[in-house]
């Protein structure tokens, strides 16, 4: 298909079958996701709202996802991640691993440009502040 959507040149539809369900959502912590890096999709009703990142080598996934329900509310400081918080027991959650290095943090940059552009989650919206 010439028009195809490529990541690292990969179809994006094939990176779509990478798409992991993290059955317990955002209800626990997932220390073996620290250090692995990709995206992730945040999901309501079986819509997906919103479409992030874990990039950090020394952290990754694993940190990113717990940034959203820890006590401290450094994650929630913007409209998206305010959402993600209330309704954190309610939402589904996949990855897409992409590795553990700088080559596989971009590639997960690059894989969550190509999710947003084509899917336009509602909780990506950018709110700005006045």
């Amino acid at each position: 298909m010439q028009n195809e959507i490529r990541v690292c040149g990969v179809p994006l539809a094939e990176w779509r079958k990478k798409r992991q369900r993290l059955d317990a959502g955002l209800r626990r912590r997932y220390p073996e996701l620290y250090g692995q890096l990709g995206v992730f999709v945040v999901s309501l009703n079986g819509k997906d709202m919103y479409i992030g990142c874990g990039t950090q080598i020394s952290a990754g996934l694993g940190k990113r996802l717990f940034d959203y329900v820890r006590e401290s509310d450094s994650a929630r400081d913007d409209h998206s991640g305010r959402l993600i918080y209330q309704h954190r027991d309610q939402v589904a959650l996949d990855i897409i691993p992409t590795g553990t290095n700088r080559a596989a943090a971009r590639v997960a940059k690059a894989l969550k440009r190509a999710f947003l552009a084509e899917a336009k989650p509602d909780w990506n919206v950018r709110v700005e502040r006045r």
